[in-house]
């Protein structure tokens, strides 16, 4: 693909592809494993002479997620779900010197479970849990005249995790017609020694089969 910029050309290539494989270990337990990949390039090395020191010659990126699921029916009133993914992504800018402007490396593992145990005709309760940690190194290049040329550097390293959990509990009441559901999650990250609780709760009404009214009250943190 070809786009005008001002005066010169940039040359752009995208290509992206995914694959799932699904497999039945038994009747209860399914297994799955998806792929997802995608790059990106940018390429003005025919318009060199006319970009300045600050402006991108080539780049290049490059996206890649593995994610393996499982999905676990014990029994009819129980179902769990497990999530094990791992992303990577690579990137670097150079200018018309071939000096890199930047660079970029950030991995990324996660895993999630949650679980849904309907214990009884009105009753369902929901938990489960979150874990990320994340890595990500890299540097940015600015040139700067003062008043020959010089060159900013700033170089970064770093790595941290973020975990969570929660549970939540539905009541269905007056034969369906009202569904209430209280529950609570808490969060932490490794770069703030504070936790945060963030209780919730609503109430779903339906007076009438094509009416529904419902309140909502939570208290979040960012």
């Amino acid at each position: 693909m070809e786009t005008l910029l001002g005066s010169t050309s940039t040359f752009e290539l995208q290509a992206d592809g995914e694959a799932r494989l699904s497999y039945d270990v038994t009747a209860l337990h399914n297994l799955s494993l998806s792929y997802v990949d995608g790059a990106s390039s940018v390429d003005r090395t025919p318009f060199r002479s006319e970009l300045g020191v600050n402006s991108v010659l080539t780049s290049g990126f490059r996206y890649t997620l593995l994610n393996l699921g499982s999905r676990y029916t014990p029994s009819k009133r129980v179902l769990i779900t497990n999530h094990l993914a791992g992303s990577r992504e690579r990137g670097d800018v150079a200018n018309r010197d071939d000096a890199p402007l930047s660079q970029q490396n950030y991995d990324e593992w996660t895993w999630r479970g949650d679980a849904a145990v309907t214990w009884s005709s009105h009753g369902t309760l929901d938990f489960g849990g979150l874990y990320r940690h994340m890595h990500q190194d890299g540097l940015a290049r600015q040139f700067v005249f003062t008043p020959v040329q010089a060159s900013s550097l700033d170089v970064f390293r770093g790595a941290g995790y973020r975990s969570g959990g929660y549970v939540q509990q539905t009541f269905a009441l007056a034969q369906e017609k009202v569904h209430v559901t209280v529950g609570v999650r808490e969060d932490a990250h490794s770069v703030s020694p504070v936790k945060v609780a963030s209780p919730y709760g609503s109430v779903s009404l339906a007076p009438w089969s094509r009416t529904r009214v419902q309140f909502e009250w939570g208290q979040y943190a960012q």
